[in-house]
């Protein structure tokens, strides 16, 4: 007599990510950000400064420790330009960009803690403390972190004032016409074009020169016609920006993250 047969079913849920933590010696704690469907490692920094590696299930923390020292030094080249947890000096009647300045006044506050305002159409940002040395004032990163609100209040008033009208611009000049603009607090792209012809800019553009933002303006209204960057596209770009290549090169110095 044959033995009696069990059969069953095992039911279960396949895990697509997966966060963790590592400590990376003389780099400081780590965010590993794990995804079924990765497939090579990553690295970037956070717009709150954190490191982040993105990986695959089967990376060994051994080999992601490594992938970061091995990139230490971009690592601090990148939190040094753009300035991320990192103390800042600013000066009386400082410009931050056009229409847009630091003011920095005298007046008790409470506990000695500074105080950051910015009133709607003043294109002036306040900075308020017990005492000011002289005409500047160093703030720690934490500082510097409320201060980003008023800041961003300020640039994308006046993005929403410039931007979209200077695309209006351009957009007669090419003889191109697109569906509508709109301004956003972008920290990845400086603008994008999207299938309806919709062009998303970002208000950190109004901290470049003013030909950079030009170059970003004609590059996404090229996308009206293309979609793509292959050759015809960059073609386009030359007919209006012949010298698009040296302002491409110079636009990638700068981060469309907080970097004032």
């Amino acid at each position: 007599m044959e033995p009696e047969r069990l059969f069953f079913t095992i039911s279960y849920k396949v895990q697509k990510s997966l966060n963790q933590r590592l400590v990376v010696e003389g780099v400081g704690e780590v965010s590993i950000k794990r995804r079924r469907a990765q497939k090579n490692t990553s690295l970037r920094i956070s717009k709150s400064g954190d490191i982040v590696v993105g990986t695959n299930f089967s990376t060994p923390l051994h080999s992601i420790r490594k992938f970061v020292l091995q990139n230490k030094d971009w690592l601090n080249e990148v939190k040094t330009k753009n300035g991320i947890h990192e103390q800042i000096e600013i000066f009386d009647e400082q410009i931050l960009c056009p229409g847009v300045k630091f003011k920095l006044e005298w007046a008790e506050t409470p506990a000695g803690i500074l105080e950051f305002k910015y009133r709607k159409g003043s294109g002036v940002i306040r900075i308020i403390a017990d005492q000011i040395p002289e005409d500047s004032i160093s703030l720690p990163g934490e500082d510097r972190k409320r201060l980003e609100k008023c800041v961003i209040k300020a640039v994308r008033e006046k993005a929403k004032e410039y931007l979209p009208k200077r695309l209006g611009q351009i957009s007669e000049m090419m003889g191109v016409e697109y569906l509508d603009c709109t301004v956003r607090d972008s920290s990845t792209r400086w603008g994008s074009c999207s299938s309806k012809n919709s062009i998303n800019l970002s208000l950190w553009l109004m901290l470049v020169p003013a030909e950079l933002i030009d170059y970003v303006l004609v590059h996404e209204l090229v996308h009206v016609k293309f979609k793509h960057h292959q050759t015809k596209f960059w073609d386009e770009v030359a007919r209006f920006q012949p010298a698009y290549k040296e302002l491409r090169a110079k636009l990638k110095k700068y981060s469309s993250q907080v970097w004032w």
